[in-house]
């Protein structure tokens, strides 16, 4: 594996006393791939705590692009993979783990099926052995953009149907692939054009269809918005909503997930006719018929931003990734505030496509890099776990922070609350072995932008008010402050005059504790494991 280059950006978030959200950790990275280019387009993780990637391969296969599974185990290391394909183009868009264990992967092909690209539903055992697959399509192209299965291990597909008219495509299968019914979102009129990104299963047993709808306005030019349609689970035509009042000049997506609170969110990305330069991530919340809740056009420090995936988390929120140029990953809380915001990719092109949350509260990544691996363009998986920021509990008045060791596994950040009843003065970080690292403060909804050298102090004390917090963020290098096996020295230079320390665990028995310091939530966090 590579080694990952990473850059880190610090987003200014409206903090409140003693709450903060916390930044994952990069736990590792693994790339995939021959000499050609090869994406991965989907990622989850499955029921045995390993990961199962759909990816599109050039360099793998019988020809042209062909379906690539690998499966990993909880450490991203293969344990078996499989192509799909034929002499011409097979391209993944989903997987899925279905009920039995096995997967199922939607995606496009023109090897096989009745004629230029064609919907593929591919079905596999728990090791990716073919057990059928099946394709859906006419003389023209169906493009296959996303599919699901169902509460009774039916499958449903959308996508784009291409001819004449442009429509969005939304079909039903059995839970063996056999077609049941299908239905078209458009009109016919050339003037028009409705493109199926995303489909999902309603708690009213319908499903919600979204994408993107085009206008053509003055010849070849259109504006475009998003569309949100609901269909019965008969095929049957419900109810479709717009969202942008043909607005914009570009679109792309449209996403639709559902939040744990049984609402809807859209994510896409637009870019305004009026104005407009560049492209920027509009996110809506809405109830199960479309009705809008909420609104924003979510920022973060790239522009321009696409969003490439979107998925709810177990807080009632959402996580979304963007290209433009870096990776970033975005997280939201269930009013559509941004909580912090992760940045990952090299000098070269690199791209999620898929994110997903996994069962420790962390979440897995996939898309292709350009910056690391072995070719053109290698699929590649990052993990990150969440991590609870370290913490210092001290009531005393001033506060000494030292670094000494870099050889273990990092934390990209430590919270500083004062318990006391008097100001709490920051007055020196310092390190010994780095060779420089840049520090960010969050403090009263301020950041203050430090920079921190070799065997230097830091020289701009801060202070923390009785009862509130600060946030102290480490964006490079990315080993401080260290995890708990560490030497390290936290000292309160009014508080006492030494203090002995070895590894992970600071020793009390050679000072006299001062009686406001509270021991007990202190060590919480640097106590040795033995």
């Amino acid at each position: 594996m590579s080694t990952l280059k990473y850059f880190s950006c610090i987003v200014l978030l409206a903090l409140t006393s003693r709450i903060y959200s916390q930044i994952p950790d990069t736990i590792w990275t693994k790339t995939f791939g021959g000499p050609l280019a090869d994406v991965g387009n989907s990622v989850k993780q499955t029921n045995d705590g390993g990961f199962i990637i759909a990816a599109t391969t050039g360099s793998f296969g019988a020809g042209g692009q062909d379906i690539w599974l690998i499966k990993t185990d909880g450490n991203g290391d293969t344990l078996w993979t499989k192509t799909f394909g034929g002499t011409g183009n097979d391209r993944t868009a989903k997987i899925i783990q279905t009920n039995d264990n096995g997967y199922a992967v939607f995606g496009t092909t023109n090897s096989f099926g009745n004629g230029g690209d064609d919907f593929l539903l591919w079905k596999t055992d728990s090791l990716g052995n073919t057990e059928w697959f099946k394709t859906y399509g006419g003389i023209t192209n169906e493009i296959a953009n996303e599919g699901c299965q169902l509460t009774d291990s039916n499958y449903v597909i959308v996508g784009d149907s291409i001819g004449q008219y442009t429509k969005a495509w939304l079909i039903k299968t059995d839970k063996y692939g056999n077609f049941v019914w299908g239905i078209t979102i458009g009109t016919n009129n050339s003037a028009y054009g409705h493109h199926g990104r995303s489909v999902l299963q309603t708690d009213d047993g319908k499903y919600a269809v979204s994408g993107v709808h085009s206008w053509l306005v003055f010849p070849p030019d259109r504006v475009y918005d998003y569309f949100l349609s609901k269909v019965s689970s008969t095929g049957n035509f419900y109810s479709i909503q717009y969202y942008g009042a043909l607005n914009f000049i570009a679109a792309w997506g449209v996403i639709v997930k559902k939040l744990s609170d049984g609402n809807l969110i859209l994510g896409g990305t637009k870019r305004n006719i009026y104005g407009g330069t560049a492209e920027e991530p509009w996110i809506i919340k809405t109830d199960q018929n479309g009705n809008v809740i909420w609104d924003h056009i979510i920022l973060g420090s790239q522009n321009p931003s696409v969003l490439t995936s979107i998925e709810s988390t177990n807080d009632n929120g959402f996580i979304f990734t963007i290209y433009g140029p870096n990776i970033s990953l975005l997280k939201c809380d269930e009013n559509g505030i941004l909580t912090w915001e992760k940045i990952v990719g090299g000098a070269q092109d690199d791209q999620a496509y898929s994110i997903s949350q996994t069962n420790d509260e962390g979440y897995i990544v996939t898309g292709y890099t350009k910056s690391f691996g072995a070719g053109n363009s290698d699929i590649w998986l990052l993990k990150f776990k969440y991590n609870a920021s370290p913490e210092i509990h001290i009531s005393k008045d001033s506060l000494h922070l030292k670094f000494d060791d870099i050889s273990f596994t990092s934390k990209d950040s430590l919270v500083i609350y004062n318990t006391g009843n008097e100001t709490l003065n920051v007055d020196t970080i310092y390190s010994t072995n780095a060779s420089g690292f840049i520090l960010d403060i969050i403090l009263k909804d301020t950041t203050i932008h430090s920079a921190v050298t070799w065997r230097n102090n830091y020289y701009n004390p801060f202070e923390i008010e009785p009862s509130d917090s600060a946030k102290l963020i480490f964006t490079y290098p990315l080993w401080i402050p260290k995890s708990f096996k560490t030497t390290e020295t936290w000292m309160d230079t009014k508080g006492f005059d030494s203090v002995n320390s070895f590894r992970g665990k600071l020793n009390y028995h050679n000072f006299e504790k001062p009686a406001t310091w509270e021991r007990t939530q202190f060590m919480k966090y640097f106590s040795s494991e033995d």
